[in-house]
């Protein structure tokens, strides 16, 4: 991914990195990120392995957004 495509540098939000309405996750390389909808929905993106994840969910306003991510990127890491 050039330049022109990246979000710009993330800055912290309750611990966690945000920018341009993306989030960047604690615990990966740094360099995926991800949109959150408020029940569950998400679009992931992990450039280095050239994966985009959509989850469509509705699970009302609890749930484990680490879990989640954790999750995500095992999946675009076997890819």
């Amino acid at each position: 991914m050039n330049q022109a495509h990246r979000p710009p540098a993330p800055h912290k939000v309750d611990g966690w990195g945000y920018s341009a309405q993306w989030w960047h996750p604690p615990g990966g390389d740094g360099k995926d990120f991800s949109a959150v909808g408020v029940y569950g929905q998400y679009i992931y993106l992990s450039p280095d392995t050239k994966t985009v994840i959509v989850k469509i969910s509705d699970y009302g306003d609890q749930q484990d957004e680490q879990e989640t991510f954790d999750a995500l990127r095992a999946i675009a890491k076997a890819g």
